[in-house]
């Protein structure tokens, strides 16, 4: 079991000044990003895994353990390392800090994978213990699946010698194949096939053998065969194959059939083609290649045609048109052509070769065709949407809102992306579909998804995350899913009332106690906080009232206890203070009554209880809400 642990020095301090928040608050992550999400059995790797506070508090000393009962083949080895929000590289289990909300954090495990696991996806545990605040442990466990598959070694051409093979000439023909599989090739034999279709006679071995060697992922090989092309060839392509034998890890023989595409060309040319092309294009990108002809010839042309085609699979192909037509070109005179093509998205990672065919008309009126051949390799990157939000401040229970997701592609081409929007129940609901579809985004390109959602008027205060779950395709056609979080904090605005207010006994005389009872009620969409009240009056007794908390759509009673100590009219002012998510708000009532001297019961000495005004003085001073 590996754990990362992670300190706060001042833990002490921000425990203290957050303490009523953390209380009712926690931290709760969630992985964003894993990687790798396919192993072989054997592998041995670094696993990273990438979390987001998307709670309403921080957490602090984290423990991370991977697989700590040992449910899976992947098994950690040393210790793991932390990198935390925008720090420069990841540190050892003594960096000190906190995770706060909204901030990411990135874990590091050594591994290696049980070689004798199955094929199979594995749903490996991470466990997160940490502490949040008030000698409070929170626990969570997330599951991230990892995929267990064999692998198998692969080899593509990466470059033939000569690249062009003169016709009637002899040569040592070099073929450089690279092993672009996960495992390794185990006694490769490699038989080049020339037939008599074929422009090349072998005069020399046609097999190249690496007998008990090993030729591991990523290593280069090169066969030499010493070949004789065959006089008066065309001038064109041609695909000669190269049969490959060897045995994997498990002693199986595997076996795979190469083209190796030759191109034959006139020895003397008249047009010398030259071309600028990128090295190397990402599958499914769009490019462009220049042509340059140059007339070496005693004479003019007339009626050159350059046509592009495709190669091999159609993995690259010319966007239209794919043909130009030039009407001369003078002795030493130079002509520049531009085509643009498109590599297919489906296309796999390797050499191709583009064929270009020009013919003319040369200065003796003779057609002339001559061919040329352009090597461009394909690679494939792994689509990586990031996703942005622009989201209102806060809101109110009961408001319709708008949210905007911000799509970027980082990584390679994504086909048939699904946004879906899982609603918080009956609280947060969408007003549009729930479900965004696009076709594609492409690598760098950006989309913008506007939302519309309402709220119910029944939602309570607080922050609330809304699940939106992105799948979506890469070029190889592998489903991958991730998920986010759109939070909201749901702002409420507080109102308190004073009612039923009564005062016993009714005709008070000099030397009485006096009741004053009344209740508090709120009829806001949200609950008050720190509710008080306080009398001021001349009359000695109980004056003040602490209610603390009022929930919206209660109400409580307050009761204040005087003495009368003399005759007269009192005047007595009733404060009520209270706060919301707005700031502190307050108002005020004037409550007037006649106290009698005790000595008569005339009607006119009855105690008359006058409300002047129920005037509400409120007073509202906004506090900075929080975030």
């Amino acid at each position: 079991m590996s754990k990362i642990i992670i300190t706060e020095l001042f833990l002490v301090l921000l425990i203290f000044s957050t303490a009523l928040a953390v209380s009712a608050t926690e931290a709760d992550f969630y992985a964003t990003k894993v990687s790798p999400t396919q192993v072989a059995p054997g592998e041995v790797s670094t696993l990273r895994i990438t979390l987001k506070n998307l709670g309403t508090s921080f957490a602090s000393r984290i423990e991370a353990s991977l697989d700590p009962a040992d449910t899976s083949p992947i098994d950690p080895v040393g210790a793991g390392r932390v990198q935390i929000g925008e720090a420069k590289k990841a540190q050892t289990t003594a960096y000190f800090s906190v995770v706060k909300q909204s901030e990411e954090i990135t874990l590091e495990f050594n591994f290696s994978v049980d070689p004798e696991a199955s094929e199979k996806t594995y749903s490996v545990p991470l466990v997160l213990n940490w502490d949040a605040g008030e000698s409070t442990k929170k626990t969570q466990t997330l599951q991230f699946g990892i995929r267990v598959k064999k692998r198998n070694a692969d080899f593509q051409v990466l470059k033939v010698v000569p690249e062009t093979l003169p016709a009637g000439e002899t040569t040592v023909l070099t073929i450089i194949l690279k092993n672009s599989g996960g495992n390794y090739a185990y006694d490769l034999k490699a038989d080049l096939d020339a037939g008599d279709a074929s422009p090349i006679d072998p005069i020399g071995p046609t097999r190249v053998e690496f007998e008990s060697q090993k030729i591991l992922p990523g290593r280069e090989v090169e066969l030499q065969y010493p070949v004789n092309v065959k006089q008066n060839t065309l001038e064109k392509v041609y695909y000669v194959p190269l049969d490959l034998e060897w045995e994997d890890d498990t002693s199986t023989t595997k076996t795979q059939n190469i083209k190796v595409g030759l191109l034959v060309k006139d020895p003397h040319p008249v047009i010398e083609v030259s071309y600028e092309a990128p090295d190397m294009v990402s599958a499914g990108d769009g490019f462009d290649i220049s042509l340059t002809l140059l007339n070496k010839g005693a004479g003019s042309l007339k009626d050159i045609d350059i046509t592009v085609n495709s190669s091999a699979n159609l993995a690259v192909s010319p966007e239209p048109p794919n043909n130009l037509h030039l009407n001369s070109l003078s002795v030493e005179g130079k002509e520049r052509v531009l085509f643009s093509f498109k590599a297919d998205e489906r296309s796999e990672e390797g050499l191709y070769l583009i064929p270009v065919t020009v013919s003319y008309e040369s200065y003796g009126g003779t057609e002339k065709l001559q061919y040329e051949i352009i090597p461009l390799t394909i690679k494939k990157d792994e689509p990586a949407i990031q996703v942005g939000q622009d989201l209102p401040a806060y809101i109110k229970p009961g408001d319709t809102f708008n949210a905007t997701l911000m799509l970027r592609n980082t990584g390679g081409t994504a086909k048939n992306i699904d946004v879906i929007i899982d609603s918080q129940g009956a609280s947060i609901l969408p007003k549009g579909p729930n479900n965004i579809h696009l076709e594609e985004l492409s690598s760098g390109e950006t989309y913008n998804i506007e939302m519309n959602f309402i709220s119910s008027k029944d939602l309570t205060t607080g922050l609330y995350n809304i699940p939106v779950t992105l799948k979506y395709e890469g070029l190889d056609g592998q489903l991958k899913s991730q998920r986010e979080r759109v939070p909201i904090e749901v702002k409420g605005l507080a109102k308190l009332n004073i009612a039923n207010l009564k005062i016993e006994p009714q005709n008070p005389r000099k030397g009485d106690e006096i009741t004053i009872e009344l209740r508090i009620e709120n009829v806001g969409d949200a609950s008050a906080e720190n509710t008080k009240l306080l009398l001021d009056s001349d009359l000695e007794g109980f004056k003040t009232a602490y209610i603390g908390e009022l929930k919206k759509d209660d109400d409580t009673p307050a009761i204040f206890t005087l003495k009368s100590a003399a005759a007269g009219e009192t005047v007595n002012t009733l404060t009520l203070s209270y706060e919301d998510d707005f700031g502190e708000h307050g108002l005020s009532e004037e409550i007037r009554f006649d106290v009698s001297n005790g000595q008569t019961q005339n009607l006119g000495n009855v105690l008359v209880i006058l409300l002047i005004a129920a005037v509400f003085v409120g007073f509202y001073k906004l506090k900075k809400s929080k975030g």
